[in-house]
């Protein structure tokens, strides 16, 4: 009994020591985790005409904010809201676009490239689906926050009895913590 006694002693002192880490291994496993949990994306964007000889369509202005859930370093998915305006022929047409937003980054490095998708419905004097996706990088800095700059293809479609569809391309910059 008393060698019985002594192997669960030696067994239970050897599982609880072999379960702590060192804070060398729990500082790195920290560190990659650490973009996990709510994201807000700041964006402004200039996007110009693909078809500038048509006079229903025009160069586009816009900024827009999505929040959502960053599931790892490299995917996020979220919801947003957008204001673009047009300037075709001399006036301005407002969008406001409500969407769905999907980003992955590439790379688990401090700049690495990323790919984010749009969709959605825009409303306002163009409405119908509302399309775009946006090819960048990303630059890391202090606190989870980072500064964004890519090229952006976006696509508003018009449903309504004029058909001021835009197709536009053009660069975004945004802001994200």
């Amino acid at each position: 009994m008393r060698r019985f006694l002594a192997f669960i002693t030696i067994a239970m002192l050897a599982l609880t020591a072999n379960a702590q880490q060192s804070p060398t291994n729990t500082d790195a496993v920290r560190s990659k985790l650490t973009m996990r949990g709510y994201k807000a994306f700041y964006d402004v964007n200039y996007l110009f005409t693909i078809y500038p000889s048509d006079t229903d369509t025009g160069n586009s202005l816009g900024f827009s904010t999505s929040h959502g859930f960053q599931f790892n370093n490299h995917l996020y998915f979220g919801g947003g809201i957008g204001f673009n305006s047009f300037f075709c022929d001399g006036t301005t047409r407002l969008v406001v676009p409500i969407f769905g937003e999907l980003r992955c980054n590439f790379l688990n490095r401090r700049t690495t490239p990323f790919v984010c998708g749009r969709y959605g419905y825009g409303f306002g004097k163009i409405h119908g689906s509302y399309d775009s996706l946006v090819l960048g990088m990303r630059l890391a800095l202090k606190n989870n926050h980072s500064l964004t700059a890519g090229v952006e293809y976006s696509v508003q479609l018009d449903i309504g009895d004029n058909d001021y569809s835009q197709t536009n391309i053009g660069f975004r910059l945004g802001y994200e913590f």
